[in-house]
């Protein structure tokens, strides 16, 4: 009886361990070999799990191995991963890292994940980073009322009630002697769906609520004092960027995320239609990027052909924002498309977006030339952003790129128009082909 107590005592610490690793073994510690860059990745790994029917190509250890391998090609300091089962199969990941890089410390990555309360599909959002945060993962079980005053959701229902985020975190590094706040999400599904859009914007409240909460009320900081990073797959697009799909949002979850101070999400939501500006706001990295075509992270198969159609199944759902302060210290903005998608393959349905910062303590540190040298071809990121003088904040600027894209749409429509123009004439032809036919037979 004894020995069969201390076995049920031992699985349920194996299995609690296995499901919470939220604590870092070594707070504060930085393991990057360039401490004057910070390169963050989002990516949502898909059913990233060591069982499951659900694994990409049913062949989950498969999966691993080459989610794996998307990892090390991206060599990140900060891999934030939605759809993830436990620690288990983050440390799983961990190793098969190490197996593909036998030249990196074994000490490089630490998993860090606390549990969500998602018990239809036992998914969380867990982290792999060369930095161990100064404090623990942590959530807030916080619910707010739903539907919220405002939304745009065309909801029709008579239902109500509230709603909180059942797959996120948050935490805090220490960068270089400064605080930087993370909060990883995972939102709930189908952008379009009203139901869903009223519900995933009390889930953005949520958030907002919470950065307000951690940041200002607890740690009692200064909003330009600290960096901020909020990631993930947020399952909704972002009215500040245009992406793939020209894709535009039903909710104001995004609003609510980029848009959060010390208002409460009530008095937002009542103020986005009153144009009151709200003195602080998060940026979306895809501002940043200016051709459009690459702006996506998900493949939606739409009609479930398992075909990828360009014009209409990429869009981007999962999102990077960042703080002011940050995003004028960007060196680089990735949406990364290694692998092409389709039914049963070994990846993912999503693509990581890759971005990276500089870190280092120069003042003058974007006068350095070098700071060009790693700029992806497939961003519009020409010079580093300067701190005194945003190219973002320059009316030609602005003026330039609100022309590209109203030409890029422009020339799109024209070219559907004239593919489906021309799909209409094929198929009355053959239809005038075929009466025709007709008509001849029976007059013969």
């Amino acid at each position: 009886m004894k020995l069969f107590i201390l076995l049920l005592i031992s699985m349920l610490i194996s299995i609690t361990l296995s499901d919470n690793c939220h604590i870092s073994a070594t707070p504060g510690e930085d393991r990057r070999t360039n401490k004057d860059e910070l390169i963050i990745v989002q990516y949502n790994v898909e059913w990233l799990f060591i069982s499951s029917s659900n694994c990409p190509g049913n062949d989950c250890l498969n999966h691993i191995k080459e989610i794996a391998k998307e990892l090390v090609s991206l060599n990140a300091d900060i891999y934030n991963l939605a759809e993830v089962e436990n620690c288990e199969v983050l440390n799983l990941l961990i190793d098969e890292m190490y197996k593909l890089s036998p030249d990196i410390p074994t000490d490089t990555y630490e998993a860090l994940l606390i549990k969500g309360t998602d018990t239809s599909t036992n998914q969380n959002v867990g982290l792999i980073t060369k930095i161990s945060p100064i404090t623990p993962l942590e959530r807030s079980e916080n619910k707010i009322s739903w539907p919220i005053v405002n939304n745009t959701c065309n909801y029709m229902g008579h239902e109500s009630g509230t709603y909180g985020v059942s797959k996120h975190y948050s935490t805090r590094f220490k960068i270089n002697n400064k605080d930087l706040y993370v909060f990883g999400v995972h939102f709930l599904a189908f952008p379009t769906d009203p139901l869903r859009c009223v519900k995933r914007e009390a889930q953005a409240g949520v958030i907002a609520d919470y950065m307000v909460e951690k940041i200002i009320e607890e740690d009692n900081q200064n909003l330009d004092d600290v960096y901020i990073v909020v990631l993930g797959d947020m399952n909704d697009y972002d009215g500040s960027i245009n992406d793939a799909n020209y894709d535009v949002p039903t909710s104001r979850a995004l609003e609510f995320l980029r848009e959060f101070d010390d208002l409460t999400v009530a008095d937002q939501a009542l103020s986005f239609n009153k144009n009151i500006d709200n003195s602080y706001q998060l940026h979306n990295i895809g501002e940043l990027v200016s051709i459009q075509k690459n702006i996506f992270t998900s493949w939606w198969d739409r009609d479930e052909n398992c075909n990828v159609d360009e014009c209409n199944e990429l869009t981007a759902i999962d999102h990077i924002l960042v703080s002011p302060n940050l995003l004028s210290r960007t060196l680089n903005v990735e949406y990364v498309h290694n692998y092409p998608n389709y039914c049963g393959n070994l990846y993912s349905d999503h693509w990581p977006i890759k971005f990276s910062v500089s870190t280092s303590d120069s003042p003058n540190f974007f006068n350095n030339n070098n700071n060009n040298n790693d700029l992806n071809p497939v961003v519009s990121l020409s010079d580093p952003i300067s701190d005194s003088s945003s190219s973002l904040s320059d009316p030609n600027y602005i003026i330039f790129h609100i022309s590209f894209y109203n030409a890029i749409l422009i020339v799109s429509t024209i070219i559907c128009l004239m593919l489906g123009l021309f799909m209409i004439g094929l198929i009355l032809g053959f239809k005038i082909k075929q009466r025709t036919t007709k008509t001849v037979t029976v007059t013969e």
